[in-house]
């Protein structure tokens, strides 16, 4: 790892447990025991920095994805798994992007864009290979569909606090709700047998634990 990739690991492990507003560019390289020439000379200004470690973050974020799907029976299974560890991350990571939007703007924006870019992305090359393994009916809309999906998650995110008044409805039981009907309605027979298949047995293992 260079020193590049101390910094931007060290400075997100910062920047998600005080939060963006409290960590200053002294603060990292006192951490990391550096001068702040040095700092300065790898980064322009802490905005950058910021950026940069969001991009670490979501980097991270989609290899602790693949390793915590890697062991799914089949492709539905490793959906909605995918779905559970995305969630917890975003979630996770949730506070550092609103002290950014708060406090950072135009780095917010810029975050932003890229990672719809991303996530677009990405989505889209998921779908259509769902389509190639005969899960999802060839014929729905693909670009639809991606941003249902983005959507579902994120804006139940950004909702954080206004749901609460549901009682025992989390923002999981709503993400995982809204999209199991979603992706039922976009599958092949196959698809949604393998969908029925893993919901019988997530609530045998709830039985199983409430016991």
């Amino acid at each position: 790892m260079t020193q590049r990739e101390k910094i931007i690991e060290k400075a997100s492990q910062m920047f998600l447990k005080q939060g963006v507003k409290a960590v200053r560019m002294d603060d990292i390289a006192v951490e990391l025991r550096i001068s702040k020439r040095t700092l300065y000379e790898m980064f322009s200004d802490k905005e950058e920095l910021m950026f940069l470690c969001t991009q670490y973050i979501y980097d991270s974020e989609m290899n602790e994805l693949k390793s915590r799907t890697h062991d799914a029976r089949n492709g539905m299974e490793r959906l909605f798994m995918g779905v559970e560890v995305l969630f917890e991350c975003m979630k996770e990571h949730s506070s550092l992007i609103m002290g950014i939007r708060k406090f950072y703007p135009e780095t917010f924006e810029r975050i932003r864009k890229i990672h719809i870019e991303k996530s677009f992305g990405q989505l889209r090359t998921l779908i259509i290979s769902y389509i190639d393994d005969g899960l999802f009916e060839k014929k729905i809309d693909i670009e639809l569909s991606v941003i249902i999906f983005y959507i579902t998650v994120t804006e139940v995110l950004g909702q954080r606090g206004n749901i609460s008044y549901l009682g025992s409805v989390s923002e999981k039981d709503v993400v995982m709700y809204m999209l199991i009907h979603f992706f039922r309605g976009i599958s092949t027979l196959k698809g949604v047998q393998m969908i029925d298949e893993y919901l019988v047995e997530q609530e045998g293992k709830r039985k199983d634990i409430s016991k």
